[in-house]
């Protein structure tokens, strides 16, 4: 286990910011965790998608699964069900950075995520794969929080360590 821990969270497509934010990540001493959100909003998603992938491949870097990564991968499995919530999450740019410009005018849900996934054949399981914590010495790492009120916060449920937001905020935490 290394000394020190560096974490990256939220980066939203924003590629120059998370290339920036790299700069001051030393794989020697630093344990990476990427505590999900790298894409969907800005216009390079895909490059952040692919940098995070890499960063868990050759760095051993810890890459968790936040709520645009789910939004992502249920668009790609069920894309007529999930399309307008994708699109209203920021989706459009995650997809025109996977394909071109204009394609979501262009194509239907099932034709872009068919082709996404044709030329990313990788990138559902990838993203299904994402663990939702991450334990490193006292500290536990996860995207958006725990069920505060389970005696046990391994307890919580997948969609709360994702999504949960206020329960965690304002609750009690023992």
């Amino acid at each position: 286990m290394k000394d020190l821990v560096y974490c990256i969270s939220d980066i939203h497509g924003q590629f120059l910011i998370f290339k920036e934010l790299l700069k001051f990540y030393d794989p020697r001493q630093h344990q990476l965790i990427l505590i999900g959100d790298l894409n969907d909003r800005g216009p390079q998603s895909k490059d952040c998608l692919l940098m995070g992938r890499q960063l868990v491949e050759k760095n051993e870097a810890i890459y968790l699964k936040g709520n645009h990564e789910e939004i992502l991968s249920n668009f790609l499995k069920k894309p007529e069900e999930w399309y307008p919530n994708y699109i209203y999450n920021g989706g459009k740019e995650t997809i025109e950075s996977f394909l071109h410009q204009g394609a979501t005018e262009e194509y239907s849900p099932s034709e872009i995520s068919l082709m996404v996934q044709s030329r990313y054949p990788f990138l559902l399981n990838f993203l299904e794969e994402r663990p939702l914590y991450y334990e490193w010495k006292d500290f536990i790492f996860v995207h958006a929080g725990v069920d505060l009120s389970k005696p046990d916060w391994h307890k919580t449920s997948p969609e709360d360590f994702v999504w949960i937001r206020e329960p965690f905020h304002n609750g009690k935490n023992n």
